[in-house]
């Protein structure tokens, strides 16, 4: 039973159309689909629409088709969308909604909206049973509801964000159906990196990044494990502030002149280190953290020299992934959200640097995988697909 006529029974009520005012709202598309990702609860918050966007986008666009965003104000904007973000009292959202192709996203109070306006829904629940929660009003052709695959039914409390489950390639392929266009996957989702949706930008240290503003940063990653280079850190010290990442010791009197440019420092511990130099680096006042490529059994006979130092060794392993047959990599394929400037150049992985194989823009293609520790260690970056046969 849905939860409305549950409440109707209890009460003793009859169930009856809604009252809707609309008011005119100028809108800048001829045909556009609306989205409102809006909710109460964090674990309603879906983290990948704007993936599951970007995949519909070439078909939306291909159908002079736009996408306008409404909602709260406090919500993140999804990207290319017309943003109308808190600008829609009730009545002028009730009237762009009633125009809209298709209204997509949480189960609030925009989904229940459209489904009395007969607009089609395509509606994402977390712990609701769908045939329980779903708008009310939808005839069942103009409804799609999608929930996390589960082995076990919906718990009625629960923090976990279960609702991430949902592959962002389902909800596109929902989407372009809703729509009126017989269209199936070709790809699943195989694993988003949890810092995925987190753009990261670093410098190779082939050269200097001039006016990191552009690309919409407040301060780089300097890698200098990648190419010691002292002469280009000093230029990119004078110009912003900086992370640093080294394998071995940076002149302690570059440090001390531009410390209040250093956010941090990295200090990956190899064969070859030096805990004379994390502890100059302390007596700074510069944060410090330690990593190590090596073995607990290869890092053991190290870390005597450390003992005096408030901070612990790190030690990085290449996450396993069981889902991934690394025997079959050539069907999988990576996205990422991590990029490498290189003499004026992008490139979306280290791997990728390593070969020359760059991209236009901080929105690349998938490339294929590689089966190598530079790759492995930057997963968590990463966006993974295998493409279906």
């Amino acid at each position: 039973m849905h939860i409305l006529e549950s409440h109707a029974s209890y009460d003793n009520l009859k169930i009856d159309l809604p009252q809707i005012y609309e008011k005119y709202y100028p809108v800048n598309a001829e045909k556009y689909i609306t989205i409102d990702v809006s909710s109460v609860k964090n674990q309603e918050n879906y983290d990948f629409w704007k993936i599951a966007i970007d995949m519909a986008q070439r078909f939306l666009t291909f159908k002079s088709i736009s996408i306008i965003q409404i909602g709260e104000k406090e919500q993140p904007a999804l990207g290319d969308v017309e943003d109308l973000l808190g600008k829609l009292d009730v009545n002028q959202k009730a009237y762009v909604l009633k125009n809209s192709l298709l209204h997509i996203g949480n189960n609030n109070i925009s989904a229940h909206i459209a489904s009395f306006f007969n607009v089609k829904c395509l509606t994402l629940f977390d712990n609701d049973f769908i045939d329980q929660a779903k708008p009310y009003w939808s005839k069942d052709s103009f409804f799609v509801g999608l929930t996390p695959e589960r082995d076990t039914l919906p718990p009625q409390i629960s923090n976990k964000k279960e609702i991430n489950k949902i592959r962002p390639e389902d909800i596109s392929e929902k989407i372009i159906n809703l729509l009126g266009e017989d269209f199936s996957k070709v790809f699943k989702t195989l694993r988003i990196g949890n810092l995925f949706m987190k753009r990261k930008i670093e410098s190779s240290m082939s050269s200097l990044v001039p006016n990191i503003q552009n690309y919409g940063i407040e301060s780089l990653i300097c890698r200098m494990d990648y190419e010691f280079n002292e002469k280009v850190l000093v230029n990119q010290l004078q110009l912003c502030k900086c992370s640093i990442v080294t394998t071995k010791p940076i002149n302690l009197k570059i440090l001390k002149l531009f410390r209040h440019n250093i956010l941090e420092i990295l200090y990956i511990v190899e064969e070859d280190n030096d805990s004379s130099f994390v502890e100059s680096v302390n007596k700074m006042g510069i944060k410090i953290g330690l990593n190590t490529y090596l073995s607990e059994k290869e890092i053991n006979k190290y870390k005597i020299n450390y003992l005096d130092l408030p901070q612990n060794i790190n030690i990085v392993k290449t996450k396993a992934l069981k889902d991934i047959n690394k025997e079959s990599l050539d069907k999988v394929f990576y996205k990422s959200n991590k990029f490498i400037l290189h003499d004026g150049k992008i490139y979306p992985s280290k791997s990728a640097l390593n070969r020359n194989q760059s991209c236009e823009n901080f929105n690349p293609p998938f490339f294929s995988t590689y089966n190598e520790d530079d790759f492995w260690r930057e997963i968590d970056y990463l966006y993974l697909v295998e493409k279906k046969d």
